[in-house]
């Protein structure tokens, strides 16, 4: 039997998981349960991990042991979906002509481009076959060995047993597909996720993943360019991108000139590759909280730009989001986006 076959196997018992976004900017948890067709969020927390020796439980004469991450009753589950910044991680959507099966896995290996193999944890998705079309399209990644051994050890020992490791723009992109993305099948549409220190684009042309690609570009260094400017802590940088209580307009126009410059170029070679038109494009991230940095996008994007939460395609539970997580669904499209795709491949 093909590891593949045998992972498709299992996958099909998956119906509870804890999806874990290990981001920069600290670990977003929910917890997915999936009842017949129904998929519901069941739960949602910011969490933090336990530094070695927080309890008093290291000796003074004991190697360093990494941290760990204690889940809380409600949101464990027997399997883990992990997801991270994957800041070194190699993403490629490669096209092969004619028709494309497994038996071609070395030629995208090769194709890749990495040298050091071992070093790495690789996957690939056949987003496109090729079957009566001119071209099949596989999408790659490429985990560095470490970070994701890293991921996976913040797990303590029994359940939940992690069941797969994702890159967390990528996964938000899933969690995009089962809302505006469904909605707009039939169309050609983009969605960029701008996280904490790397953003994501991608364009879809009638359902088919026509691009991707990565900025070393996050919402982390436009808080950060306004706490230099004005003297003020994180929080209250944050803050101000959220309310809108300054003009941050020329230091929101500086930073993402080079990302939306990127976003039009990409935008244009697709357009004319692929004979098409962009018609929507939807952002995610904390980015969206800024009124000024997405009149910046829409300008120069010339479609209409909308905001989507990763929640308005699910059944959740009641009271889920509220006190300090009210109005912070859109900090969880990458466990949900890592979550639903386990799920619908089960």
């Amino acid at each position: 039997m093909a590891f593949s076959e045998l992972i498709q196997r299992f996958s099909r018992h998956v119906s509870d998981v804890v999806c874990l976004d290990l981001a920069s900017s600290g670990i977003k948890c929910v917890r997915l349960h999936k009842s017949g067709d129904e998929i519901v969020l069941q739960g949602a927390a910011l969490l933090q991990l336990t530094e070695p020796g927080a309890n008093g439980e290291q000796a003074a004469d004991a190697p360093p042991s990494p941290p760990s991450l204690k889940l809380p009753d409600e949101l464990r589950a027997k399997h883990a979906c992990l997801t991270v910044p994957g800041r070194e991680a190699v993403i490629k959507l490669l096209s092969f002509p004619g028709h494309f099966d497994e038996k071609m896995e070395e030629k995208v290996i090769s194709n890749m481009g990495i040298k050091d193999l071992a070093n790495f944890r690789i996957s690939y998705r056949i987003t496109n076959d090729g079957e009566g079309r001119r071209e099949a399209r596989i999408l790659t990644v490429a985990v560095p060995e470490a970070e994701a051994a890293s991921a996976t050890g913040l797990l303590e020992t029994g359940l939940p047993v992690p069941h797969s490791l994702e890159i967390s723009g990528l996964a938000s992109i899933s969690a995009f597909l089962h809302g505006p993305g469904a909605r707009h099948a039939s169309e050609v549409v983009g969605v960029v996720e701008f996280g904490n220190s790397i953003s994501t684009f991608a364009m879809f042309n009638q359902g088919n993943l026509s691009l991707v690609r990565r900025f070393p570009f996050g919402t982390g260094r436009l808080v950060a360019r306004i706490q230099e400017a004005l003297g003020i802590d994180e929080k209250t940088a944050a803050g101000i991108i959220q309310n809108g209580s300054f003009d941050i307009s020329q230091t929101a126009d500086d930073l993402l000139a080079p990302v939306i410059k990127q976003l039009v170029v990409s935008r244009d070679f697709i357009e004319r590759r692929e004979n098409c038109h962009l018609s929507a494009l939807y952002v995610s991230g904390g980015i969206v909280l800024s009124h000024d940095a997405m009149e910046s996008i829409r300008a120069a994007m010339g479609v209409d730009v909308h905001t989507w939460s990763p929640t308005e395609d699910l059944t959740v539970a009641d009271g889920i989001f509220s006190g300090e997580l009210e109005g912070q669904e859109w900090r969880f499209a990458s466990a949900i986006g890592a979550g639903l795709a386990t799920m619908e491949e089960a």
